[in-house]
């Protein structure tokens, strides 16, 4: 050993650290190998209980007989509960009185509209046409029926320069509205109406 070299010294060293590196390495792997293979049997043995024997060597079941009569038994007095309450909510509930139902009410009196007062001073306005005959004879039995309906017109003799029609006229108004109220009210009664301006005739 005195007499080595420099460089069979390195070596030498060298492979004194490899073989204790190799040594180590060993270790850990043996030591980690056996480590893993005991915690997997420890395992194995807590995650499955070994069955329970017969004396026949046989897996005996447990015995579930105690639990279900259990059940069976709680099962029945809770039925047994609800119809007892059911029949004695039944006896007390009280009779409720039957629903009054409301009167009809009567529909609101008709309002009658009175047609709009004319005024006869008028020489130009609004009226009521309900009819333009060829005679006179239809002109007062066209009046004659206005009368019977509880309505007053009058009769317009014809501009012979332009027709021969007698007109029968009812109202004499200020204002189109006035007179488009009593048109109203002719066309209920089934007259044949249109609201025109005209130029009334002189009574006297």
């Amino acid at each position: 050993m005195g007499n080595l070299k420099p460089r069979e010294t390195l070596y030498l060293y060298l492979f004194m650290v490899g073989f204790s590196f190799a040594l180590f390495a060993l270790g850990v792997w043996v030591g980690k190998t056996y480590y893993v293979g005991a915690q997997a049997e420890e395992t194995a043995q807590t995650q499955s209980p070994p069955p329970l024997a017969s004396k026949e060597g046989e897996e005996e079941e447990p015995d579930l007989d105690f639990y279900e009569n259990l059940v069976g038994d709680s099962q029945s007095e809770s039925r047994s509960s609800d119809s007892g309450e059911g029949s004695g909510a039944s006896q007390e509930a009280p009779l409720q009185p039957p629903a009054q139902t409301e009167a009809p009410k009567a529909p609101p009196p008709a309002v009658e509209v009175s047609p709009p007062a004319d005024d006869p001073t008028l020489e130009t306005g609004y009226t009521v046409q309900v009819g333009a005959v060829a005679s006179l004879e239809d002109a007062e039995q066209l009046m004659r029926e206005l009368s019977a309906k509880g309505y007053k017109g009058f009769i317009v003799s014809p501009d012979f320069s332009q027709d021969s029609l007698y007109r029968v006229w009812v109202g004499r108004y200020a204002s189109r509205t006035e007179a488009e109220r009593m048109e109203g009210q002719l066309k209920s009664a089934q007259f044949a109406t249109y609201v025109k301006r005209a130029r009334f005739p002189d009574e006297n």
